[in-house]
């Protein structure tokens, strides 16, 4: 059980990522070269991939099948549904293997259910787990897993006395756990305690490994203390014990630090170091990293040596001509970085859009503007077409330079091809909507305005088109942060590679375009200094007191607004800044609201017991309904059930829960932790105190009735929605109950809950009602029926993409592969703006069916077009290929899929994985030390990068790569009936 001990070590200095998984798989033909799977029980567990199915069904129907299972069998099974984050399967294997299969638990089967409880259900259980456990069985396996739930929930008092506890018990003879808390004190911002738990080692006689070093070092460049993190890097390289062995790593964290302060002599000095201590393995993205170190230290001659270096280790790497050109773009030499450019340009065997938009976005700051033009037309004549970060950097210039006309036809190419707004400049966005405003251009105003309405963008940008926004209160960090960072800039050693962000600790660059004449400046006053201010680790307080400094006034309404903001924005670390200094400060009083935004706040900044302390703290006559609410839903929020529970009663007793919502917030949490029967029992509760149940209440009731499978159950509480005379049951309650039919098989009565859906339509609701529809109808397999509603849709009058993109879903679900053609090409003679979900849809639907030389055909159709493929595109062509045989087309297809991939959700980790074997047996070290590269260098989940590596190795790659981690494509829409099912 080390292990647990150990994943949270790597966690200091790693983030993973996961992706939903949902199960799809394409059909098969004569023509597959592919065996077909073993009928295993791992097989079986691995295609029962529904979070909510339960896997018990799944072990009753093997045993039912006279078949049996060994004790290895389940663990093993429990160890790769743990490795694919399959939690809630895991548990119930567990459970099984103990309560049903009769199997004694060993204590590493203990350590790992006891993981599993933290994960599914909530703290509490698992604390109640572990005082189950028989004494004999608790060692520091145990111990250990149960330090990892707390230090996972962020529960420090817990975690401080568990520790204690495993000291004096001996069981904390190596560094594991105490770099589990200084990774958890790391986390809290309390380097204080880093430096005490380090003292408590060195007493306890535990030598101090690399990674408390590293923790160490950060903590310090964290407060800016350069001296004390000095003296530690003096005392670790003259350590000789064999855990500490700085590497280049190291160094570029103490670079970091000084860079900080602007020491730049020093901060040389350690790059110097660092490229001393660079082995072999790792030279190619140690010098990546260096070139952009040297760059924010401003040494150009440094950055061209390690440039020259680079280049003699012989291969082409697209990574390495995208740092070099950002390091010169951030060096202000665009002209250097224009000829580095054309060398790429020359010897670049595949064309990477990343490294062509930094060069746009250097010569649109640098105000090169008819250079970029120049560069952006010659793209276009190309295969290779400009994405929504080259139209948003064109966008942004020309604002800058009072062209505003070009920044709204730029920003009107960047809308439809943005990927949920990532890349987009929210104030040039709002200045293109005033402009149009200004020009009383209704027609194109509208059209704009469609753009945003109709693609997945955040509610912020949405707002926009609703009137709800202005350039003042734009949320915190668009400035300089969300709205001008995008995938191609390159941060100071951010994206270098996985290996650099192991151990160094980014700071994002606040990049701005060069301004001129023609500039608008954002008005100078305390909301905009603080929306600039969007540094997480920054102190929101400087720019406080700067503006008292200035002899300006703050009023404690201003302060609360702000705070307002800042929690809208998701920045509680500046926003709990601002609400002590109101208070310590300012010396204002705290209002009951004041307190209640305050006990939230240190629950999402801080630890539950700290949030706890602070409620202790509010005298009695403060601590009303909000305040007691705001508890409650810090509990909800971490899932401790036990004291959730407990303050319930203390608030029913009190007198404060005297509405639905803190019935609400309790029945949400029991329906996340799946445990129904509470639902029911606080329900009865709820009836026994006269409270009425509204609209939120009736549908997590639904919801939990769905999850179960009780179908008669649902149809009771819906009958009683419907003659409650304080409900109103519209069409979302009927959706959830469609979707409860179809679960059960009760196609009959799933049609007749879609007929009643749409009677209780509104008019105002109809576009967006009649596409979840005919996915409804598509899914109970009533051509019929979506043929009706598409033709009700369109009657609406105005052409949207999306009901498009649904009605070529629905009638793929359904089969229908030429209706789902006829659709595409109506849509693509009538269209108004692209959107390559729609062909990637159509894509899907032919591979699916084997018509590869069809899908082939749409796609040169692309790559002749403005509207390019993307990596979707790319990973259904390459799952195609895979499954018919053709595996050497399917190389280059997944190749593509991994260079435009943005996350790595779109690629099917089975198909990867065979393509990885593919050039494995076929001897190609070239293309499978490619396919690394890709997966290296992008930001993907970390399970793609350990399957690769067990790929490679010759390790047996976990059974259910095909049907587990084939994600569904933002194109299909089999999601969009669940927008209901989740209830508020």
């Amino acid at each position: 059980m080390n292990n647990l001990l150990l994943r949270s070590n790597k966690a200091i200095h790693k983030l993973s990522c996961c992706s939903r998984t949902f199960l799809l798989s394409y059909s098969t033909t004569t023509t597959t070269t592919e065996s077909p799977r073993a009928d295993n029980l791992k097989t079986r567990i691995s295609r029962a991939g529904h979070p909510n199915a339960s896997i018990v069904t799944v072990i009753n129907q093997w045993l039912d099948e006279g078949k049996k299972i060994k004790k290895s069998q389940l663990q093993n099974s429990i160890k790769m549904l743990r490795k694919f984050r399959r939690h809630y399967h895991a548990l119930q294997l567990s459970e099984w293997m103990s309560d049903e299969g009769k199997h004694p638990l060993s204590v590493a089967d203990i350590a790992i259910r006891l993981d599993l409880i933290s994960k599914v259900r909530s703290l509490d259980e698992a604390e109640q787990y572990f005082e189950s456990i028989p004494e004999d069985k608790r060692d520091y396996r145990v111990y250990g897993a149960l330090l990892n739930c707390y230090t996972q929930s962020r529960s420090m008092e817990k975690a401080e006395a568990l520790m204690d506890k495993i000291i004096k018990l001996g069981y904390a003879k190596n560094t594991l756990p105490y770099n589990v808390m200084l990774c958890l004190y790391s986390q809290l911002q309390k380097y204080d305690k880093i430096d005490e738990l380090v003292k408590k080692m060195e007493d306890t006689g535990v030598d101090c490994d690399i990674f408390t070093y590293n923790i160490q070092l950060n903590a310090c460049v964290a407060v800016g203390d350069i001296e004390k993190m000095e003296k530690l890097l003096s005392r670790a390289e003259n350590k000789t014990h064999p855990l500490v062995t700085f590497d280049w790593h190291s160094y570029v964290s103490a670079a970091n630090g000084y860079l900080k302060i602007g020491q730049t002599e020093k901060v040389l000095a350690m790059l110097k170091k660092s490229e001393q201590a660079v082995d072999k393995r790792n030279t190619r993205f140690a010098y990546e990293c260096l070139m952009t170190k040297y760059a924010s230290a401003g040494n150009k001659d440094e950055v061209n040596r390690i440039w020259n270096l680079y280049k003699q280790l012989g291969r082409f790497y697209n990574s390495g001509y995208l740092r070099m050109i950002s390091s010169l773009v951030n060096l202000g030499d665009i002209d250097y970085a224009e000829s580095i450019y054309e060398e790429w340009e020359s010897k670049q065997t595949m064309f990477d859009l990343r490294i062509f938009n930094l060069l746009i976005m250097g010569l649109c700051r640098k105000g090169l503007l008819e250079k970029a033009e120049g560069y952006v037309n010659k793209l276009l004549e190309s295969r290779n077409k400009p994405t929504a970060s080259t139209w948003n950097h064109l966008a942004t210039a020309y604002k800058v330079h009072g062209q505003m006309d070009k920044a709204v036809e730029a920003m009107k190419k960047a809308l439809p091809i943005s990927r949920k707004g990532q890349e987009l400049d929210f104030h040039t966005v709002a200045a293109c909507i005033n402009n149009l405003k200004a020009q009383d251009s209704k027609e194109e105003e509208d059209e704009f305005l469609s753009l945003i309405k109709n693609g997945n963008f955040p509610i912020k940008l949405v707002n926009m088109t609703v009137g709800k926004f202005n350039e003042e209160s734009l949320g915190p960090g668009e400035v300089d942060g969300f709205s001008e960072r995008d995938d191609d800039t390159i941060d100071d050693g951010e994206t270098i590679d996985g290996d650099t962000d192991d151990y160094v600790e980014s700071k994002r660059t606040q990049q701005c375009y060069s301004t001129s004449s023609h500039s608008t400046h954002a008005p100078d006053n305390l909301r905009s200094r603080i929306s600039r201010a969007g540094n997480p680790n920054a102190s929101i307080i400087t720019v406080l007191d700067q503006w008292i400094d200035e002899g300006k006034p703050i009023k404690q309404s201003d302060l609360q607004g702000h705070i307002k903001m800042l929690r809208r924005y998701r920045r509680y670390r500046h926003a709990l800044q601002m609400s002590e200094w109101m208070s310590d400060e300012r010396k204002h009083p705290l209002s009951i609201s004041d307190i209640a935004i305050r006990l939230d706040l240190i629950s999402k900044v801080r630890s539950l017991e700290e949030t706890e302390e602070f409620f202790e703290s509010i005298p009695e006559n403060m601590k009303d309904y909000r305040v007691y609410g705001s508890l409650l839903n810090c509990y909800a929020q971490r899932r401790s059930l036990v004291k959730a529970e407990a303050l319930m009663k203390k608030m029913i007793e009190l007198g404060h829960a005297k509405n639905s919502l803190s019935y609400n917030v309790m029945l949400s949490l029991y329906s996340q932790l799946k445990q129904y029967d509470k639902i029911d029992k606080l329900l009865q509760e709820m009836e026994k105190r006269v409270i009425d149940s509204d609209i939120f209440t009736y549908n997590i009731r639904l919801n939990a009735y769905v999850a179960v499978g009780d179908i008669e159950k649902m149809e009771k509480l819906l009958m009683k929605a419907e003659i409650d005379p304080f409900i109103t049951v519209d069409w979302h309650c009927y959706v959830i109950a469609s979707n409860g039919y179809l679960k059960a098989g009760q196609t009959e009565k799933a049609l007749s809950a879609m007929k009643t859906t749409e009677k209780l339509v509104k008019f105002n609701n109809r576009k967006f009602a009649y596409e979840v529809l005919m996915t409804l109808y598509a899914s109970a397999g009533n051509k019929n029926e979506v043929n009706r509603i598409w033709s009700l849709y369109k009657q609406l009058g105005k052409f949207f993409n999306s009901g498009y993109l649904n009605m070529i879903s629905s009638l793929i679900k359904l089969g229908d592969i030429d209706g789902a053609e006829r659709i595409y090409q109506e849509w693509e003679s009538n269209r108004e703006f692209n959107d390559v979900r729609i062909p990637n849809v159509l894509i899907m639907g032919f591979c699916r069916n084997g018509l590869l030389e069809k899908a082939e055909a749409y796609l040169n159709k692309l790559l002749e077009g403005r509207n390019k493929p993307n990596s979707s595109t790319w990973n259904h062509l390459a799952n195609g290929y895979k499954v018919h045989g053709q595996m050497d087309k399917s190389v280059e297809a997944i190749k593509k899929a991994l260079l435009l991939s943005e996350t790595g959700r779109e690629i099917n980790f089975s198909t990867l994985a065979a393509c990885l074997l593919h050039v494995k047996a076929q001897g190609d070290n070239e293309d499978e030390e490619e396919i690394f590269n890709f997966i290296k260098n992008g930001n993907f989940p970390s399970k793609m990068y350990e399957m690769a590596v067990e790929v490679s190795m010759g390790e047996k790659l976990a059974s259910g790569g095909s049907d587990d981690f084939i994600d569904l494509d933002d194109e299909i829409i089999d999601g969009d009936a669940d927008d209901y099912m989740e209830s508020k």
